[in-house]
């Protein structure tokens, strides 16, 4: 790609304090343009290199016939639907995995719409902001850039600081954390680094809460019982790994309780009250499953401890539901369904394979679940489309706005863990391809819809738990028919 001009980057650092400037920071105090240390912020807009089309094709070489390839372009004049079209690689070059995507960048603000500004870095790309630039921002406060990985993305946005922020910089939180938005809160905040897995987050003011971990044989059933000949460091990279996944499906279970007494409180239908209920008995045996796999790994019992559930019934109003939904559901239970059943095909423990596969087959279920909800909701509230596609819109952004990760453990996807480049890519390929135009299409067709009418289940990711290769997935669901 074309570097951006470093003199005209707008990224400003200055040694302003936590809590804004109208809450002892000292705000714009300037501070060398581009600079590593000090807080990120924006004094004016951007002005980014264009990008210059190349001519060659950008297909590795030898691999333009591969069957199990995805390949929505070859040249960049393929990318042409809207400026500063780019053709890049995707996947992790295992086989089956490899492709190729359009990507779209940027060289003013203007090329980004709204609540998004354009920056240069990999490029010039659009990320989410509520603040163009320092003087947007109230009481001499900065915009102020944030870059926080949640394992999944990095989620690099700006928004204006303060006076209930408690970071303005990585350098303010604790180890093991960074400094990022609370989006529900409307501040900066210290948050935990953690690797992402498949299930459903529970988020609590817009922080995920996970239990620790602790030695317990409690939860150990149903899980493969070969382990392969694996010992030393790998074997502990897969029961960290594994444990993690446990963790998650645990707290998925809490998500889904909590969902369920949400319904409740909306007058939901029962056929989605049950199917909440049936998805919180399938969270329970994924986690039993990863503690298994993370034990065998260990070669020690391991299991999930206490769950906070301080402050989770907070949001009880039809928007908050509705957008935590569509983050947990429509993109998170969509994309780990298809990561799974990816996941299930590189595995090359057949029993294993098998368990992955009934997996994913469980979180197209959640997936469908979600997308109903979103239906009924809107059916109800054809108000609340806007914010419903804002929400999608903001998530693609920052999946695409996440920098290549390093080809790097291939081994890992053998025992059934994808790595992380093949994640990032297979994210933005759901979100994409699948999430955000099914989502439009959806929002199209509500107003022909009866407010009285639950209508048919959606059966959206129908496809995923099928062992097809993901470009198939992807021609089988690009219509959307199943939603409508």
């Amino acid at each position: 790609m074309s570097a951006c001009s470093t003199s005209n980057d707008p990224m400003s650092s200055t040694n302003a304090g936590t809590g804004g400037a109208g809450a002892g920071g000292t705000g714009a105090a300037g501070g060398e343009t581009g600079g590593s240390s000090g807080i990120v912020h924006r004094p004016e807009p951007a002005t980014c290199d264009p990008i210059e089309p190349r001519p060659e094709s950008q297909i590795p070489a030898g691999l333009g016939g591969q069957a199990n390839g995805y390949y929505a372009c070859e040249f960049d004049a393929d990318c042409d639907e809207r400026a500063h079209g780019r053709c890049v690689v995707t996947g992790d070059g295992f086989v089956g995995s490899l492709g190729t995507a359009c990507s779209y960048g940027c060289t003013t603000d203007a090329d980004c719409g709204e609540n998004a500004v354009c920056e240069c870095n990999w490029g010039g790309r659009c990320v989410p902001a509520d603040c163009t630039t320092d003087a947007d921002c109230v009481s001499d406060n900065l915009c102020l850039r944030t870059r926080y990985d949640d394992g999944c993305h990095v989620k690099t946005q700006y928004r204006c600081q303060t006076a209930d922020d408690t970071c303005a910089e990585d350098a303010d939180c604790p180890e093991e954390h960074q400094c990022g938005f609370l989006a529900d809160e409307g501040r900066h905040a210290c948050l935990p680094s953690h690797l992402c897995n498949a299930g459903r987050p529970f988020l609590v003011r817009g922080d995920e809460r996970l239990a620790d971990a602790r030695r317990t044989t409690e939860w150990l059933a149903g899980a493969p019982t070969s382990r392969g000949t694996l010992t030393g460091e790998r074997a502990a990279v897969l029961a960290a790994s594994w444990t993690r996944v446990g963790l998650m499906e645990h707290a998925s279970i809490a998500a889904f309780a909590r969902f369920a007494l949400q319904l409740l409180a909306l007058g939901a239908p029962p056929d989605l009250v049950s199917a909440t209920s049936e998805a919180m008995i399938d969270e329970t045996r994924h986690a039993q499953i990863a503690f298994g796999l993370a034990s065998r790994y260990g070669a020690e019992p391991i299991g999930p401890g206490k769950l906070s559930m301080d402050a989770a019934l907070e949001e009880l109003d039809i928007e908050s539901i509705l957008v935590n939904a569509i983050l947990e559901g429509c993109c998170g239970e969509t994309a780990a369904a298809y990561e799974v059943a990816l996941a299930a095909e590189g595995a090359a423990d057949p029993e294993l394979r098998e368990t992955l596969a009934r997996i994913a087959e469980d979180e197209r279920r959640h997936a469908d679940l979600a997308w109903n909800f979103v239906r009924w909701s809107l059916q109800r509230n054809p108000a609340l489309k806007t914010a419903a596609l804002r929400a999608v819109e903001l998530e693609l952004a920052q999946a695409r706005a996440l920098p290549p990760a390093p080809l790097e453990d291939a081994w890992l996807e053998e025992h059934g863990v994808l790595p992380e480049a093949r994640r990032q890519s297979l994210r933005v390929e759901a979100l994409e391809q699948l999430v955000l135009p099914c989502m439009r299409s959806l929002c199209a067709a509500l107003p022909q819809a009866s407010v009285g009418e639950t209508g048919a289940r959606t059966e959206l990711a129908g496809e995923l738990s099928r062992s097809l290769p993901h470009h198939q997935i992807l021609e089988g669901l690009a219509n959307c028919d199943l939603v409508l």
